[in-house]
């Protein structure tokens, strides 16, 4: 049977909130002196702010990458300070630094008190509505890498110089996204439409992961983790799509092969690092014979991406992510 894969804390494409580490405060923001440029940055006050600053929503101004919760204030904890007031105040208001009981304390607490303000009802159902999205998104991704794989189909055979009427349609342009993350051209000829025909056929069937019965919180692949588990962001089995109607129990949890589980901690994930973790365990999930495995993590420009072998690559599950995604966006993820 394939074994159970993990994407948790140790994993280099984490992006942990602050929220899920000691340290944080249910109470209002406060700080006793200034934080920030020319400020008296007292290690506790700094502390404070950084740990509020990280917990603002990726689109309310939170820093990317996430400020080291060290207590100094140094360069980028300025800078998150005056990005921070350039987002809610405009230059006149970004004078990199944060006064007891001035606009931007205020503004950070009122950020905060937005989800405090909610009923745990009201959190829940809007933390399922974000998972249900992040889903939806995985699935657009999956349709457009399919698409883009088939027009790379069409042009994968062609001479390297075959003329085009359109940039858009010259074999270059089809084959851009398939070199850029599984580096198809590095194949003898008579490989490449094979291998590309390989790599299609793990996205038609994590597509079909997709058409399966039931609601987010039914008996269908993607299903919450019920067990007391904080580690892991999310999990599944290597080739659980083959296993139907297998399981095991675990601390008293029947725990399904069959199954993606999208753990709690996913919610805590910044921007669009939900839909890459999805893309990414949707990769071990379809895998045959479990060859989709990890090589190595983040966006393909990162040294040990651009290290692997093309064969590594192609049994590579955050390749498959990247590749979904950027066929559907044409950028990196926010937050990766």
């Amino acid at each position: 049977m394939a074994g159970f894969i993990g994407m948790g804390e140790n994993q280099e494409c984490r992006a942990l909130r602050a929220s899920d580490m000691a340290g944080s405060s249910d109470g209002p923001i406060t700080i006793s002196a200034s934080v920030g440029m020319r400020g008296a940055n007292l290690a506790t006050d700094v502390l404070t702010i950084q740990q509020a600053l990280n917990n603002v929503p990726f689109d309310q101004g939170q820093p990317l990458p996430l400020l080291d919760e060290d207590g100094i204030c140094g360069p980028k904890t300025k800078n998150a300070i005056q990005n921070f007031q350039l987002k809610h105040f405009g230059w006149p208001g970004a004078d990199g630094r944060v006064d007891p009981g001035q606009q931007t304390i205020a503004k950070l607490n009122e950020l905060a008190g937005a989800s405090m303000a909610l009923s745990p009802a009201e959190l829940e159902a809007a933390r399922v509505a974000r998972v249900i999205a992040s889903i939806n998104e995985a699935l657009r991704c999956v349709t457009a890498a399919q698409a883009n794989l088939l027009a790379a189909s069409l042009a994968v055979d062609q001479p390297a110089n075959a003329p085009s009427l359109l940039p858009s349609f010259s074999r270059e342009a089809r084959m851009l996204l398939a070199n850029r993350h599984f580096d198809i051209d590095t194949y003898p000829a008579d490989q490449r439409g094979p291998v590309l025909g390989e790599v299609l056929q793990v996205y038609d069937i994590m597509r079909q992961v997709f058409q399966r019965p039931g609601g987010l919180w039914g008996p269908q692949v993607f299903a919450p983790d019920k067990r007391a588990e904080k580690k892991f962001i999310a999990f599944t089995f290597g080739g659980g799509f083959f296993h139907s109607g297998e399981s095991q129990d675990e601390q008293g949890v029947n725990v399904r092969f069959d199954a993606i589980y999208l753990c709690r901690r996913l919610d805590g994930q910044i921007g669009e690092v939900p839909v890459i973790v999805i893309l990414h365990e949707l990769a071990h999930f379809v895998s045959r014979a479990d060859t989709i495995i990890d090589h190595a993590y983040g966006w393909y420009t990162r040294p040990r991406m651009q290290a692997l072998t093309p064969l590594k690559k192609k049994n590579n599950a955050q390749n498959y992510a990247n590749f979904a995604f950027d066929a559907a966006n044409g950028r990196q993820p926010i937050g990766l």
